[in-house]
């Protein structure tokens, strides 16, 4: 099935989780979660999307449901906070083939929560993670988890100890050491705002952190830094991998255009910001494999079935479809005699689209947000 969710913030002291049904286009249920929930950290989807779970934040303090989303059934919950060692929780994932399991990460982290008898229950660990710092994982197969940290490593993890640890930052000599940033933030709302206090807060400053791993049959792709994506390869007969490609997007300096004259999408295909990785998507087969950025465009990775000889240098990966809009669309306008539609937003940028061909026929970029826009009948 193809089923996504999406969360929101509601318009009282709850969230709203949305299903809805891709192959359709339509939503299929929507239920509330109440309690005064402040955030929701992670959602996860069992591999029949049968169940649905998510990891919950309230003043530091985390619960991890369990729920039958098509019935907006409560299964099962379970608070997880300091008495079980957790200072920091990052994401949550259902074994790969059995739904009463469920892996949780974070920082010094890594546990199996099983569903028996309609209660979460911790599954014991002797493993010592103080060095580690999770944020993302993957399960590679039934019995081992790939985790990528804060500070540029990949774990394999079996049974909660690190089986292989992964430096995937390049040139790299020494560990890099945490540093203690000091982070000023008001007293109080009701007091005077002079009044400050200060709060120690350990970070890492590599900006190397590996923020998605999404794993395929000969190893897995890991986006570091959001700058990077790697591709590793598994060695055979061992749990150590090797990194055989690595991409990157295109980065251009910002081009601030005042000229009248439109520009056709082809001069312009690659977008004048930096950009950020933040996901990875494979299909099934393998055959299709997309990067999310932070600017709301999506590129490919074509390469993946042809064999490659090395190479020092980067692939630039190439957007998938047409170039979207990077923010918010403020304006919105249709030609009554042509098959054209306008748009226009925050990221000072004009389009053209044609909605018989799902292209962009014309963009221009400004100095400036555009809050408004018209387009005559005629499209002219």
């Amino acid at each position: 099935a193809a089923i996504t969710a999406i969360v929101a913030q509601g318009d009282k002291e709850n969230i709203i989780v949305a299903f809805y049904d891709l192959h359709i286009g339509r939503r299929k249920r929507l239920f509330e979660i109440r309690n005064s929930i402040t955030s929701i950290v992670s959602i996860a989807f069992s591999h029949d999307a049968k169940y649905f779970a998510t990891l919950e934040c309230l003043n530091r303090e985390y619960t991890l449901s369990l729920w039958l989303w098509q019935k907006s059934k409560l299964i099962a919950s379970i608070k997880l906070g300091a008495a079980e060692g957790i200072t920091l929780l990052a994401q949550i994932l259902f074994h790969p083939s059995d739904n009463d399991v469920i892996s949780i990460i974070g920082r010094k982290y890594c546990r199996l929560i099983r569903q028996i008898d309609g209660s979460l229950r911790i599954q014991p660990s002797s493993s010592k993670l103080e060095n580690y710092d999770f944020i993302c994982h993957a399960w590679y197969d039934s019995n081992r988890i790939l985790a990528g940290t804060r500070n540029g490593h990949v774990c394999v993890l079996f049974n909660g100890d690190v089986q292989t640890d992964i430096d995937v930052v390049e040139g790299r000599e020494r560990p890099v050491p945490t540093q203690r940033l000091s982070i000023t933030t008001p007293s109080s709302l009701k007091s005077n705002r002079s009044q400050q206090q200060q709060e120690k807060i350990d970070i890492r400053t590599t900006f190397e952190e590996v923020t998605s791993l999404s794993i395929i049959t000969k190893g897995f792709f890991c986006i570091v830094g959001g700058k990077r994506l790697y591709l590793y390869s598994k060695i055979s007969d061992s749990w150590d991998f090797a990194k055989n490609r690595e991409y990157c997007i295109h980065e251009e300096v910002a081009i601030k255009s005042t000229s009248s004259t439109l520009l056709s999408f082809t001069e312009k295909q690659h977008q004048p910001t930096i950009q950020k990785m933040k996901k990875i998507a494979i299909s099934s087969n393998e055959e299709h494999i997309l990067v999310v950025t932070d600017k709301q465009q999506l590129y490919a990775v074509t390469d993946i079935l042809i064999d490659q000889i090395d190479s020092k240098e980067p692939t630039v990966l190439q957007l998938a479809f047409v170039s979207y809009h990077q923010s918010v669309i403020r304006g919105l306008d249709v030609a009554v005699q042509k098959p054209f539609l306008v748009s226009c937003g925050d990221d000072h940028s004009l389009r053209l689209w044609n909605y018989e061909t799902n292209s962009i026929e014309q963009m221009r970029t400004y100095n400036e947000p555009i809050y408004s826009v018209a387009l005559h009948p005629s499209g002219h």
